[in-house]
């Protein structure tokens, strides 16, 4: 973080909050327990039969062979009971025709005892009847666009690997070949005084190659990415774009590229949401994997393209937040006042060389370099 100066990322969220409003506290119940809706039918269950070729031959309706006894009083003790004290036996016999009704429909007399008739889903009901009950209810929701500041990285909880793993990036010799790079002092255009030394040796016979053409960085790389050492990877295709893909496209441009996927150190998360009706739906919150970005003569963070791998078995998963960031987007632009978020998404569905040039479009399109 030192070395490479990453400050916060400025970006903003979405925030929706929701307030619940009473609007008929004298709900008349009575009148409310008259629906016929609160006569919930039971689910049919089917029993289908098949010959040895798996063919169907019929599908009859499964009976119950439970029979659960009730009374009326028995059944109002019930209702109560599960409304956990906001329904009372009182405020029940208060409706005690209306109830009378309800119970007559959904039980039948056998053999001198009244029997739950399994043609109704009786814990339905008994839910609808509560609500009959309840104040009636709605709410408003209450969207804001709030300015945030988000480190890529919690230096507190940090730590070092304790041992060599396929999904750590780069690897141990390279990360100590970078610490090692990242302390050396810039290097210097040789003094006239240096050159005439060399010079000297040379005209002695000694190899001064090494002198006028110093070792080369083996990790040009690391002035534009690593934020911290090494990057963990919760798949392959997260290393391979990275360091087989998205590196050699960005050598000579001046971006800058960061993993993000762990969610453990970085405070960059968004929070998604899932358009129902005229509402949003919070759907929880989306790490991304990497933050390809630029700066302006400031050094400040200028554009960032959010970059996401993801496996196919995961893409379904991932379809409510990748929808929303079509709108993270939109809703950070119009902020800004400029084009400062852009969304890449890829999968692995297609090769390696078409991820390339694919990304190399959205780099091009999107920083004009």
């Amino acid at each position: 973080m030192e070395h490479m100066q990453v400050p916060k990322i400025d970006f903003y969220q979405l925030k929706v909050s929701y307030e619940t409003l009473i609007i008929d506290d004298a709900n008349n119940p009575a009148l409310r327990l008259q629906n016929e809706d609160i006569l919930a039918l039971a689910d049919i269950s089917l029993i289908h039969q098949q010959d040895m070729e798996g063919n169907l031959i019929a599908s009859v309706e499964q009976e119950s062979k439970e029979e659960v006894h009730t009374s009326f009083r028995w059944w109002l003790y019930q209702i109560a009971k599960e409304s956990f004290g906001m329904v009372t036996v009182a405020d029940l016999k208060k409706c005690e025709a209306e109830l009378q009704a309800i119970f007559a429909m959904i039980t039948t007399e056998k053999d001198g005892v009244l029997i739950e008739n399994e043609k109704y889903n009786h814990q339905r009901v008994r839910s609808l009847i509560r609500q009959a009950f309840a104040p009636r209810r709605d709410f408003t929701t209450k969207e804001e666009i709030l300015p945030e500041q988000a480190s890529l990285l919690q230096i507190e909880r940090l730590t070092s690997p304790t041992q060599d793993c396929e999904k750590f990036f780069p690897d141990q010799q390279a990360v100590h070949e970078i610490i090692t790079w990242d302390e050396k002092p810039p290097q210097q255009e040789l003094t006239a005084e240096q050159k005439a030394k060399i010079a000297e040796l040379e005209a002695l016979g000694i190899d001064v190659s090494a002198l006028r053409n110093p070792k080369p960085d083996p990790h040009p790389e690391r002035n534009q990415t690593y934020h911290y050492l090494p990057y963990r990877f919760d798949s392959g295709l997260e290393k391979h774009f990275l360091s087989q893909e998205l590196l050699p496209l960005i050598k000579e441009k001046a971006l800058e590229v960061y993993f993000n996927g762990d969610d453990t150190l970085t405070e960059f998360k968004i929070d998604c949401y899932k358009r129902v009706g005229t509402n949003w739906r919070y759907i929880g919150r989306y790490v991304p994997d990497f933050l390809l970005l630029s700066r302006n003569k400031q050094k400040q963070i200028d554009k960032v393209i959010i970059i996401e791998t993801k496996g196919e078995g995961f893409a379904a998963k991932f379809k409510d937040k990748l929808d929303f960031m079509s709108e993270f987007v939109k809703k950070n632009n119009d902020k800004f006042g400029y084009q400062r978020f852009d969304f890449l998404y890829l999968e692995d569905t297609i090769t390696p060389e078409q991820r390339r040039k694919k990304t190399l479009a959205a780099i091009n399109n999107f920083f004009n370099v």
